[in-house]
């Protein structure tokens, strides 16, 4: 801050004496004032303090817009909150229902087999009876080709894994009655007679296995296309002391599914 000498003193300086005094009272009163006039920052801290303005609004979150949408956080359990909010849960494995073909009328492989489907049973019945079911699964079969020398695998055909569905046996082994009467109508099983398999058209049938949510509400559809039974596993019986229901499993082969 510069500090005017004014003309009454000019006229009255005579030495160099003279001169540094003056100079040490305006000093001092240049410190005086400094200590209230606000100083000026400089050209450099201005430019820190906007660089610093701008790092502060750059890392600011931005204001959310949809209360469903997931927030920027990579691992927090915020996020997973949110997704299963917006897909309404998890899937529950116990909330399923299985809808097996009537077969009456299927004829069987062997016009000499004897029909042990006595009575028919409902879709809802053996729907209850199902204890376990799967979705079907999928393989894509490969082969190596060279080309040049690069070696790619490439697909040449697909597989579709067996689905297994498991069942309550009542007394009355109305489910054991249904399979073996289909199995009989894939292929014949008399004693007396050569075994032979019966039409293709006439023994495959569509399976469907619904996936419901918490509200019983329909969210997934797998329907097996041109299905039939091709295992019925062993029913295990002992004399311990009963714990648990019998249950009988059937696998079922099918030429390819849909899903809705």
């Amino acid at each position: 801050m510069a500090f005017p000498i004014p003309t009454a003193i000019t006229n009255n300086i005579n030495t160099i004496a003279d001169i540094e005094g003056y100079l040490s009272i305006a000093g001092t009163v240049t410190d005086i004032f400094s200590n209230f006039l606000p100083s000026s920052p400089s050209i450099q801290d201005r430019r820190m303090e906007e660089a610093l303005r701008e790092q502060e609004r750059d890392t600011e979150a931005p204001p959310a817009t949809n209360p469903t949408s997931i927030p920027p956080s990579r691992f927090g359990t915020e996020r997973i909150r949110t997704l299963f909010d917006r897909d309404g849960g998890l899937a529950a494995a116990n909330r399923f229902q299985v809808e097996l073909p009537n077969i009456i009328g299927m004829t069987p492989a062997s016009t000499g087999t004897i029909s042990r489907l006595l009575t028919p049973i409902g879709m809802e019945n053996m729907s209850i009876l199902c204890t376990t079911a799967q979705m079907p699964g999928k393989q894509v079969n490969v082969m190596s080709r060279q080309i040049g020398s690069d070696i790619r695998s490439v697909a040449n055909g697909q597989t579709f894994t067996a689905v297994n569905l498991t069942f309550y046996l009542t007394n009355s082994y109305s489910i054991r009655k249904y399979f073996q009467y289909w199995m009989d109508c894939v292929m014949s099983q008399n004693t007396n007679e050569p075994m032979v398999a019966g039409f293709y058209n006439n023994y495959v049938r569509p399976v469907k296995i619904k996936q419901m949510d918490r509200n019983d509400k329909l969210i997934f559809t797998t329907e097996l296309i041109e299905a039939f039974p091709t295992q019925m596993e062993l029913v295990q019986l002992n004399n311990q002391a009963q714990t648990t229901a019998v249950e009988m499993t059937v696998s079922l082969a099918y030429r390819t599914y849909t899903t809705i």
